[in-house]
Parts: structure tokens; C-alpha cells; sequence
């Protein structure tokens, strides 16, 4: 027996079947097959190009490397793609784009409907990349040349990320301390003192690369901007790798020379990295750096009048003193042989046409180095004003040096000289033995002569010199004007080489004393004292010879700029 369930179920197949008769005889059905399959093909009408395989095969990559990377592309459509362009891309992202870092691109042919096209393509990561990790990405129809059935399936990446390790990047370091040059120098000698310059590796300390080994040179430049057309002072410089994130220090040694091809003048100081460009960088323009400035000085002697002083303060024309003196040679060649002059002078501006006074030698002085000493016995002229006077100095007078500054010869005194005229004592009324020539008379022991001396008339001043000449050995009776203490010399030598005699002071103005006549140049030296504006020697000065020498010069100074000589008796 049939059950309900079944009964129903038949009769709707029976219905089905029914339907599917009438369809097959309807003049329609040849129309809704059509229909059918227009709608079956809606969506996939035309290329579809797709990324279908991409992979690198390395993990980690430096800036500037090659490296391969294999491709497979396919058109999933139903009709040739025709021809387009296509590229692969570095993205710190899984969305590729083209705005990404791009490797390369190509052109590819036309690829048929279900077809691939396989490659292999060698790249070359940008050197100015920044380092870290990336996707390494594809992109089809880069130009959208193919209108395909889908435009959104034409990316896509390989899913391992490679580490990207940026350029090394020098630079020279800009703080006020990175660069220490000296300012001051000699053409063809040696650095005043050595230079010290800072540079880093720029790149960054995670993902960059190290240098490796380059040399820096150092220039002097006319103008600021330093290039490798300018003067190298030293030999270019080696320096080991450095890596990234880090600097340092160098220097160049104070042992290196100013280029003697420079002409004086100021300079500028800078300095080149990687001169030789051995370092692959992101970088090449920005290697160099400009430093101070420095003054070079031709290497060549540079005089100095430093100081020139007397200890004398008051003297008389004729008169002579000691000069003490200073030459300094502040330059750095040797002077060679020269000649200074001293001069008078009423003002402290010496010139050559103030009162000439001497001239004398001196050695080569070397760079750096000075001249001192004393000139003894130097003459104060006669005939010239009397007042006070600055000392004065001329170096190099006759200008046989070359010099680096003509300018700095002179120097003053600090303090000036009272120089006075002498008085111009004149004998008055000689008397002595009558017996013999003047020049060359004989006397008994114990004679004497007596010489009255007086000043002329109106003069207030100092004694002139007074010699007495063979065998007359006494001064008597004579009479100065002075505003200042006198200074009497006695002084005995002999005129040939014969054996002296013994001599005895018996009397004089202030002292009595003996001696005994030493070698040649004694000089026994009295300083009477003043008494009021007037001196009166009234006690006869007597010089007793007690074995007279055939030739003996007695001559009784009192210090003067005139000499007069009395032998006519």
C-alpha cells in the first residue's frame, strides 16, 4: 500500500515533468538559453591580470647591493592583456603602492587569457634609502594601460620582510669645539700648533653600515669655500671604519708645514672626508667643512727696538756713560749681522735727525731670540744744546734686513738726562819752575807749579779737563762755579812700557791718602763737596814724585766735555 507521503511526493514530481514539456515546446526557449550564458560570462569578459608568484629568497640587504628577485604573472581572463609595464617595490608596509620606494620597472608583452609570464630580475636597492625592514612588493599595469576585468588584484608581496641596512653617511660635525685650527702662522714653517677636527657616521646606528677605512685632508683656501683645487697643508690622513651612529676625533700633527707657495695673506681653514671617495655614501655632498681663518706672515726676521736706558741722570757734554739695550727678533728667521744707532733727542719720537751719539754692531739674532747688553763709555757729543734728553734707538739703521714690520726699529728711554754745558775754564796766571822747555822740563823732588784757573766772565757751570804734562804734578789755587757736585779725576799712567814709580799724595781738597801707581789706566777719583754755589780749592792739591820716570803722564780731570791742554808755562 502506498503511503500519503509517498502519494504527495509523486504528484509533485508528475507537475515538475509536466512544466519542463511545456518549456521544451515554447518558441522561447531558444532565447533564455542565450540569456543564460550572457549572464554565465558577466564579470570575467577581458584580461584579468594578476601577481601569481614573487619571492626573494635573501632576508637582509645593504644599501647599493644587487640582489634577485623571481616573478610570475598571469592573466586570469578570458582575453590577451596586451602589453603594459610592471615594477617591484620596497614598502615598510603590506599595502603597495607606487608611491612606495620602487626598484625597477619593465615592459612585458601581451599575456593570453589563462597564460604566465615567469622572470628572475636583478635589483639594486637605492643607495639613499633609509635603513630598516621592508616588503619586497609587485605591481602589474603600473600605468593602467589594461583594462581588465578586475583592477584590484594587481599587487602583491612576499610575506618575509628583508633588513635594509642604510649608506654610510661622513659628515663633518658643526659644534664650536669640532674644529681647532691656529690663527696665526709662518709660510714654510711649521703649525703653530695642531689641528683637531670631529666627523660621524651619520647613517643610523640600527640599520646602517659602517665606513670602512678612508683618509681627510686638510686645506687653506683664499675663500670659504674649500675644495681639493685648494692648498693641502699636510699629507691626506688615514682613518679607520667607523660605524654607524658614532664620531670621532682626529688631528693633524703640529709637525706638518705652512706650503711655502703661499703668499702672505689671511686664509681659510677646511677640511674634506673620504677625499679619495672610498666610502659609497648616501650621501657625497656633504663631506667638507670650513674652519677658522689664519693670518700667514712671510718666514722672515722681524727686529725690534725693545729698550735702551743709561743709569747716568745728569752728565756733561764730553762726558761718557754706559748704555744698556734690548733688540728682540720677533720674527722667525734669522736677522743676519746689523747695525743700531743712539741718539739724543728733546721728545720721546726719535728720528734721525735728533743728535747722533754712536753707532754699533751686532750679530745675527735668531727667530725668537734677543740681543742684550752694554755699550761702556759712549761720548756724549759736544756742541750741542743743553736741557734734557730722552735716549733714543734706531735698529737696523741702514736697513740691510728684511723685515716682517719696518715699523718697530725705535725705542725711547723711559727717563731723560740732564746734560750741561761744560764751563770753559781758562789758566790764569801759570807759574812754576823756570828752567827747561815746556814739554819735556825736569824738576827737582818736592818742586811744584802753581796754576790759578777762574771761569770767564758771566759763565756758571762745570770745570773743563786740565792736563799737566810731563813732570809738572801740582794744581794750586784755583776757583769753580757749579750748581753741582765735581767729580776730580787724577789719573797716572805711563807713556812707554818702563817700570813706574811710586807717587805720594800729600794733600788735596777733601782726601789724603798714599799709593802706589798700579798698571796702566789707574785713576784715583776725589768728589770734593759743594759749599754754597761756589768751590774754592784754597789748600794747593800737590803731588810729590819721589823717583821721577823719564816719561810719566800726570793728568788731573775734572769731569768736563772740553779738554784744554796747558804747556806753556
Amino acid at each position: 500500500m502506498v503511503s500519503r507521503a509517498t502519494s504527495i511526493r509523486f504528484a509533485v514530481i508528475l507537475a515538475l515533468f509536466s512544466m519542463l514539456l511545456a518549456l521544451a515546446s515554447s518558441p522561447n526557449l531558444e532565447q533564455l538559453s542565450s540569456n543564460n550564458d550572457a549572464m554565465d560570462t558577466v564579470g570575467r569578459s577581458g584580461p584579468d591580470l594578476t601577481v601569481d608568484y614573487l619571492s626573494a629568497s635573501w632576508t637582509s640587504a645593504d644599501a647599493g647591493d644587487s640582489k634577485s628577485i623571481s616573478t610570475r604573472i598571469k592573466n586570469d581572463g578570458d582575453s590577451s592583456s596586451g602589453s603594459f609595464r610592471w615594477g617591484l617595490y620596497l614598502s615598510t608596509d603590506t599595502t603597495i603602492t607606487t608611491s612606495d620606494i620602487q626598484l625597477d620597472t619593465w615592459s612585458q608583452s601581451s599575456i593570453s587569457s589563462g597564460s604566465t609570464r615567469s622572470s628572475t630580475k636583478s635589483v639594486t636597492i637605492p643607495s639613499s634609502i633609509t635603513g630598516g625592514y621592508y616588503y619586497i612588493g609587485m605591481i602589474v599595469d603600473i600605468n593602467g594601460q589594461v583594462s581588465e576585468s578586475d583592477e584590484n588584484n594587481n599587487d602583491d608581496y612576499d610575506s618575509g620582510r628583508a633588513r635594509i641596512y642604510e649608506l654610510a653617511d661622513l659628515i663633518p660635525r658643526t659644534s664650536s669645539t669640532s674644529c681647532s685650527t691656529p690663527s696665526t702662522g709662518t709660510i714654510g714653517d711649521y703649525l703653530d700648533s695642531s689641528i683637531s677636527i670631529q666627523y660621524e657616521n651619520d647613517a643610523s646606528s640600527s640599520y646602517g653600515q659602517s665606513t670602512g677605512s678612508f683618509d681627510w685632508a686638510m686645506y687653506l683656501s683664499t675663500d670659504s669655500t674649500i675644495t681639493t683645487s685648494d692648498t693641502q697643508v699636510g699629507s691626506d690622513q688615514y682613518s679607520t671604519s667607523l660605524s654607524s651612529g658614532n664620531y670621532r676625533t682626529d688631528s693633524l700633527s703640529s709637525s706638518n708645514r705652512i706650503p711655502s707657495s703661499l703668499n702672505a695673506g689671511t686664509y681659510y681653514w677646511g677640511y674634506i672626508l673620504d677625499v679619495n671617495s672610498d666610502v659609497d655614501e648616501s650621501s657625497e655632498s656633504n663631506n667638507v667643512r670650513t674652519c677658522g681663518q689664519i693670518t700667514l706672515q712671510e718666514d722672515l726676521p722681524d727686529l725690534e727696538a725693545t729698550s735702551v736706558s743709561t743709569s747716568s741722570s745728569s752728565v756733561v757734554m764730553g762726558d761718557t756713560i754706559t748704555v744698556q739695550y734690548r733688540i728682540d727678533n720677533t720674527g722667525t728667521d734669522y736677522s743676519g749681522s746689523f747695525y743700531w744707532k743712539l741718539y739724543l733727542s728733546t721728545d720721546s719720537s726719535i728720528s734721525t735727525s735728533d743728535v747722533f751719539v754712536d753707532e754699533f754692531s751686532v750679530s745675527s739674532i735668531s727667530g725668537g731670540s734677543y740681543r742684550s747688553g752694554y755699550e761702556y763709555s759712549v761720548t756724549i757729543p759736544t756742541g750741542m744744546n743743553s736741557g734734557y734728553y730722552y735716549l733714543g734707538m734706531i735698529a737696523d739703521n741702514r736697513g740691510t734686513v728684511n723685515e716682517l714690520d719696518e715699523t718697530n726699529n725705535v725705542v725711547s728711554s723711559s727717563s731723560r738726562i740732564d746734560i750741561e754745558e761744560p764751563a770753559d775754564l781758562i789758566p790764569d796766571s801759570p807759574s812754576g819752575p823756570s828752567t827747561g822747555k815746556p814739554d819735556n822740563r825736569s824738576a827737582s823732588l818736592g818742586e811744584s807749579i802753581t796754576l790759578g784757573m777762574t771761569p770767564r766772565a758771566g759763565f756758571i757751570g762745570r770745570c773743563t779737563s786740565l792736563q799737566i804734562r810731563p813732570l809738572q804734578p801740582v794744581i794750586q789755587n784755583w776757583v769753580l762755579h757749579n750748581r753741582q757736585a765735581v767729580f776730580l779725576e787724577v789719573r797716572i799712567e805711563a807713556e812707554h812700557s818702563v817700570r813706574l814709580y811710586p807717587v805720594t799724595w800729600l794733600k788735596g781738597p777733601t782726601i789724603s791718602e798714599s799709593s802706589s801707581i798700579p798698571p796702566v789706566g789707574f785713576q784715583k777719583v776725589m768728589k770734593p763737596t759743594i759749599s754754597r754755589l761756589e768751590i774754592r780749592f784754597t789748600s794747593p792739591f800737590q803731588i810729590m814724585i819721589s823717583k821721577p820716570p823719564q816719561s810719566l803722564l800726570i793728568q788731573a780731570i775734572v769731569k768736563s766735555a772740553k779738554v784744554r791742554t796747558f804747556t806753556s808755562l
